[in-house]
């Protein structure tokens, strides 16, 4: 369906109808309605009435809309569906995704389940399942740790600013043990509080920037970037964190304007 993620509702909801109605004659209706519920998008009166009830009924009903639309896909040929972050994934979805796996081993479905391998969280449920259920049809592929040559060239890469002091580049070096999403975050501070500028197609390093503090760890790295922020980004950030790890902006928007808009009498 190609939904943006800065998509208005009202777009997404034209998106999600133009697909559904361009891949299903029969029940189009009502497998527009139990997926606009699905993506948190607003419903007509008439679908509102379909999502209202029993939990296993509606997760029933998810299944099967889901279904009907991966069967449409893949009569055309293979369809590849991609599962992100499994280890994130709360017990509706996994309960979802594990009704509909049985349905999805009849097509010419390459499923992808990405995660880390936390056995403890309920996404490990996927990982069980296809085990015991696939066989031969199951393919395992664990990433490897890097190595300490391989961590220091990929975070080195990174660092590839003209006039970066030695002194702030080991230090950095020292304190990413590795992890190349600290040192994105270093460099993206260093930017907003103008140590790092961009002139023309480069980086450059000012002096300012020897007497910029690097944090030890990624978690004071993070609250010290949140410290920056003005106070709506905060209040914006402190709502994110009760909705969930990810989810439509949309959803964020809707939020923030009621809130906005104060209690209603």
């Amino acid at each position: 369906m190609a939904i943006p993620d800065g998509a208005s509702d009202s777009e997404a909801r034209e998106r999600l109808h133009a697909r559904v109605n361009e891949l299903l004659t029969d029940e189009a209706i009502e497998t527009e309605g139990y997926l606009a519920h699905l993506l948190a998008l607003p419903l007509s009166a008439p679908e509102t009435d379909l999502t209202q009830g029993d939990p296993t009924r509606i997760q029933a009903r998810y299944v099967s809309s889901i279904h009907r639309i991966f069967r449409a896909l893949s009569a055309s040929g293979p369809v590849v569906a991609v599962c992100e972050d499994i280890h994130w994934a709360d017990s509706s979805s996994v309960d979802t995704i594990l009704q509909l796996l049985p349905h999805l081993s009849a097509m010419p479905v390459f499923v992808l389940l990405v995660g880390r391998s936390e056995t403890d969280v309920p996404g490990w449920r996927l990982v069980d399942y296809a085990r015991s259920s696939y066989g031969d049809a199951l393919t395992e592929i664990r990433l490897q740790p890097l190595s300490d040559e391989h961590s220091r060239e990929l975070v080195s890469n990174l660092l590839e600013i003209e006039s970066l002091p030695d002194e702030v580049r080991t230090k950095i070096l020292l304190r990413a043990e590795g992890n190349p999403f600290f040192v994105e975050e270093v460099i993206r501070m260093l930017i907003e509080r103008g140590a790092i500028v961009r002139t023309g197609n480069r980086w450059t390093a000012n002096d300012t920037i020897l007497g910029v503090e690097i944090p030890e760890k990624l978690h004071s790295l993070l609250l010290a970037r949140i410290d920056q922020l003005s106070d709506e980004a905060k209040r914006s950030l402190r709502v994110a964190s009760v909705i969930g790890r990810q989810f439509p902006v949309r959803v964020l928007a809707r939020i923030l304007e009621a809130q906005a808009q104060g209690p209603r009498t």
